[in-house]
């Protein structure tokens, strides 16, 4: 199945869902240093300051894959969804949200 072009570029969609994930990742790196900064255990500041880092990693590894196999897929003229991964790097994030909270109410 061909897609008819537009006045528009379904490229660019997919470019700037990877560019907004990478600008969360990144505002998750900024907040978790702060509520590390906050903690009152330098250990459990550091632990956080870890988790939170490698979250941010996988989301931003995660995104570029995304783009490469949607990026694909488009040029292909296939069916483009991803709920999933959608769903699980949001549940990731909010209950990195929710430890962070923890922290800082403790």
């Amino acid at each position: 199945m061909t897609v008819a072009p537009g006045p528009w570029d379904d490229g660019l969609q997919n470019e700037r869902t990877t560019l907004a994930w990478s600008r969360t990742a990144l505002s998750m790196v900024a907040v978790g240093l702060l509520v590390a900064r906050q903690s009152m255990s330098a250990v459990v500041g550091g632990a956080l300051l870890i988790v939170v880092l490698l979250v941010a990693v996988a989301m931003v590894v995660g995104a570029d894959r995304r783009h490469h196999r949607r990026t694909e897929r488009l040029h292909a003229g296939a069916a483009v969804g991803a709920l999933a991964e959608v769903v699980a790097v949001a549940g990731t994030a909010l209950g990195l949200a929710l430890c962070g909270f923890v922290v800082v109410l403790t």
